[in-house]
């Protein structure tokens, strides 16, 4: 059973790796890991090919989402493991510190990355939001309150922007990538599960007996406690692992 996962994301290379070392083997199925550098690479090549049988890939939106503009037939099957939604800066040690007209540079190239860093935001009580906003197409036009009008860009890549802006607002993986150091965090947000990294397969092999003790071994408990235990500063368990 090959299980791609990104080669530049330490979380998604060390679940897959440590299934195969500590877990596949009480579910009946070997495991060999396939690094693939990109994810939008590597689910095009999950649904192309038969190079690899599954693979770690970003959130369900996500994938939901390329099916739909792409054709692909791409079923996400279990989540492992949430990211942190963080917040970073050179310029000032906590989000009351920001000034009337703090830049914030959030990650925007998908909307549901917009509508965590503003829903992360209303929660740490920087904003206010349009009531019952769908958190997958929220933006900048559903905020209601803005005390400090805080003037919103959107990039995409939030690590890159530190020196340029008073704010930066990503994954916690982005910035841990890029080596930024982590004293310059100043808040973060536990993400929600609909965000979890996913284990995903063909639609059409979702029932191969091979596929299904795989998708097994990966939602073992032990896989959340290890993931956590290991990459704690980065990313949270998700609430069931069945969800």
């Amino acid at each position: 059973m090959r299980v791609a996962g990104g080669l530049s994301d330490p979380t998604e290379e060390g679940v897959i790796k440590y299934v195969a070392d500590h877990v596949a083997a009480d579910y009946g199925v070997k495991i060999k890991i396939t690094p693939v550098d990109d994810g939008n690479s590597l689910i095009k090549e999950l649904n192309d090919s038969d190079s690899v049988d599954a693979a770690v890939l970003g959130y369900k939106p996500w994938i939901d989402g390329l099916n739909k503009t792409e054709g692909y037939h791409v079923a996400a099957v279990a989540p492992l493991f949430s990211q942190y939604w963080v917040f970073y800066s050179k310029k000032y040690k906590s989000l009351s510190e920001l000034p009337n007209g703090a830049s914030v540079a959030y990650r925007g190239d998908a909307p549901f990355y917009t509508g965590q860093i503003l829903t992360s935001l209303e929660e740490l009580g920087v904003i206010g939001l349009r009531a019952n906003a769908d958190p997958l197409t929220i933006s900048t036009k559903d905020i209601t309150s803005n005390p400090k009008h805080l003037k919103f860009v959107s990039v995409q890549s939030a690590a890159r922007t530190l020196d340029d802006v008073d704010l930066a607002a990503s994954q916690s993986t982005e910035f841990s990538l890029a080596g930024t150091p982590g004293n310059l965090k100043i808040a973060q947000v536990e993400n929600k599960d609909l965000f979890a990294k996913q284990l995903a397969v063909r639609a059409d092999r979702v029932d191969d007996p091979d596929i299904k003790k795989a998708i097994e071994a990966f939602k073992d408990p032990r896989v959340g406690e290890w993931a956590t235990k290991n990459f704690g500063d980065l990313i949270s368990a998700v609430d069931s692992s069945g969800a």
